[in-house]
Formats: C-alpha cells, sequence, structure tokens
C-alpha cells in the first residue's frame, strides 16, 4: 500500500486564456490519459478555449456554470458530469467554487461513458 498526498500547496495555478484555477495533475497514462483535479476559488475560472483531445469534467464539490462555442451557459452541481469532444470551445466558471475530476484522452467518446444522461433542459440555462 502507498498513500499520496494532493493538496493546494502541490497544485499548479494556471491562468492561461484569462483562467484562475488550481490543477493537481492526477495519472497519466503513456499520453493516451490524463486525469487531474481542478479547483477553482470563488470568482474562479477555465478560460474560454478548445479541447486539445474529447474531455469530460466531473463535480466533485460546489457549482458554477459551462458552456461550449454558443455561449449559453447552464449550471452545473455536485454530481454533474460535462462531456466536451475534440476541438469544442469551453468555459467553466464559479461564484462560491468547485472541485472537479477531468479525465482527457483521444480515447474517450459519449460511448464510453457510462453515466445516465441528462438534457440540456434539465440544467437552468443562463446568457
Amino acid at each position: 500500500m502507498k498513500f499520496y498526498k494532493m493538496n493546494a500547496e502541490n497544485a499548479k495555478r494556471v491562468t492561461q486564456y484569462n483562467s484562475n484555477f488550481l490543477m493537481n495533475s492526477f495519472m497519466h497514462l503513456n499520453c493516451e490519459l490524463r486525469i487531474s483535479v481542478m479547483t477553482l476559488k470563488g470568482n474562479g475560472k477555465i478560460g474560454f478555449h478548445q479541447t486539445t483531445t474529447p474531455q469530460l469534467l466531473y463535480l466533485l464539490e460546489g457549482e458554477g456554470v459551462v458552456c461550449n462555442e454558443d455561449k449559453k451557459y447552464y449550471s452545473v452541481q455536485k454530481g454533474i458530469a460535462v462531456f466536451w469532444d475534440h476541438g469544442e470551445w469551453h468555459e467553466t466558471k464559479s461564484n462560491q467554487g468547485l472541485v472537479a475530476l477531468i479525465i482527457e484522452g483521444f480515447n474517450i467518446s459519449e460511448d464510453s461513458i457510462l453515466l445516465d444522461t441528462l438534457s440540456s433542459e434539465a440544467l437552468h440555462c443562463s446568457d
């Protein structure tokens, strides 16, 4: 058995794309899969940019809003997962703060996600 520690002291502060969040890289598998934990403090943001690979964001704590290239924002909270495909523009923001697990890799597709789907109409939308 081996133990690991993940906290703000060993997180990387990310400011690219006008972002303001902390990233703890969790696991990287031969450039095929990357798993990270993102922490957005109050008024934190993962700035508007294109994905470099398909990406799944799963909220572990807190709440915020997400959008894709249409800049229509949807409210998300703990327990919600959001998938963006390769090259899709997106942004994540939080007034109160959130913690999310991010899974990225070219082998990820909507078909590989085993969660129940949720229609965007079920999420509150703000422009």
